[in-house]
């Protein structure tokens, strides 16, 4: 029996833009292209890929934005989310803005896995956004609420960890609260993939996971239901 090495994680980053409106604040979704090698079709948050010329963030700054990483790695990682974001929906971001706010790696047997880092960052009510139409082919401002209600109804898609981080955001009142309940050190999310009569994310509290802390108060696995991620909660063995 041949054993498959798990690939290794390729650095990503990922910026959530969240812009005031009247009653709360609105996230941008950008839709990739359906051709995409990977989570083609998804309604993501701009980013990607962390280069190795990615640069130009001063050490003071990174150490504050994303204290979980050496400085110089971490500005490294806030010059890509930067970079991807202009890239993908022609938005320059302050890297004084971004706090990180998940971190997420792949599970292991996914043939590409990413080490990913997600940032908040607050724009101005009027940003508007232009997509590059190669990654991105559309995009769409809805509030966490709203986004979550069309994911529902199959006009968005959303992967497990975008899902689980609007449904996290869907608590609060504003983007100020959102930012201030940040603890830190962030845990890092090793999500376990189990396939079975349905797909299972096992997250760390899940009994499906060896890590037995719940990280999430609200999901311990996210499943494949009806063609659409769907959190749950299980406190049992079955899966």
């Amino acid at each position: 029996m041949r054993v498959t090495t798990p690939a290794a994680p390729r650095l990503a980053a990922t910026i959530m833009l969240c812009r005031p409106r009247e009653h709360g604040f609105e996230l941008l979704f950008v839709k990739r292209h359906g051709a995409s090698g990977f989570m083609g079709g998804a309604h993501v948050f701009p980013g990607g890929r962390i280069e190795d010329n990615d640069s130009g963030v001063p050490l003071d700054v990174a150490g504050s934005a994303l204290p979980e990483l050496p400085a110089a790695e971490a500005a490294r990682v806030l010059a890509g989310a930067v970079r991807e974001t202009k890239e993908e929906a022609g938005l320059d971001v302050d890297p004084a803005s971004l706090r990180a706010w998940a971190h997420w790696i792949t599970p292991e047997a996914e043939p590409k896995r990413f080490d990913t880092w997600f940032f908040l960052a607050p724009v101005p009510a009027h940003t508007v956004a232009i997509i590059d139409q190669h990654e991105a082919v559309e995009h769409a401002w809805h509030s966490p609420k709203a986004a979550l209600a069309a994911h529902a109804r199959g006009e968005l898609t959303l992967m497990p960890p975008t899902l689980a981080t609007v449904e996290d955001l869907a608590v609060f009142a504003s983007i100020a609260e959102a930012a201030a309940s940040v603890r830190r050190p962030l845990p890092t999310i090793r999500p376990h993939l189990i396939y079975g009569d349905q797909i299972i994310l096992a997250l760390p509290g899940d009994p499906l996971h060896p890590e037995k802390a719940r990280v999430f108060p609200h999901r311990t696995r996210i499943v494949l239901h009806e063609g659409r991620f769907a959190s749950r909660v299980v406190e049992d063995e079955q899966p």
